[in-house]
């Protein structure tokens, strides 16, 4: 379970999200799963959607202020672009302005990943899902571990997180 646990916040420290946040989001995991258990759509869904557009990188549904919402990264042939969804509220909001240094690293990163794998995010996360019953796709991203490319796709049931990994390479 330590180990879990370890292993964890090295891979959201990888991409660019503090251990610091991460650590809040386990300790509001109930209040985080009770918000999703009214969404219908799937993170599956999210990523199918976003082929529209262009290349998922990354997925991951979020609690800002209290209001649900899936953010979708993508890569196009000029640029990225952020589509962040708001289930409760129907709506939508697209980001094509990628100014912020951090987030423009870690989605070149994602990119380059992605541009490298021979399965989509898509596949993957659903693979993941498949493999881990009773359990919901709540993030997906792309990383380079030991050589290896893989997704590493965070999954919510029963009150608990759990990481699973595929192999995308």
């Amino acid at each position: 379970m330590m180990l879990q646990a370890l292993r964890s916040a090295l891979m959201f420290a990888a991409v660019g999200f503090s251990t610091a946040a991460m650590a809040e989001d386990i300790e509001d995991h109930a209040a985080f799963a009770a918000a999703l258990e009214h969404v219908k759509g799937t993170l599956e869904d999210g990523l199918k959607a976003s082929e529209r557009i262009g290349k998922p990188i990354s997925a991951e549904f979020t609690l800002e202020d209290g209001t649900r919402q899936l953010s979708l990264r993508i890569a196009k042939e000029d640029g990225f672009a952020e589509l962040i969804l708001y289930p409760a509220l129907r709506t939508f909001t697209e980001n094509f302005d990628f100014r912020d240094a951090d987030k423009l690293k870690v989605a070149t990163a994602q990119k380059l990943a992605m541009d490298r794998a021979r399965v989509s995010l898509l596949s993957a996360t659903e693979n993941a899902v498949k493999a881990n019953r009773g359990f919901r796709a709540v993030s997906a991203y792309p990383i380079l571990e030991e050589g290896d490319l893989i997704a590493v796709v965070t999954l919510l049931g029963s009150g608990a997180y759990k990481i699973a990994t595929e192999k995308l390479d």
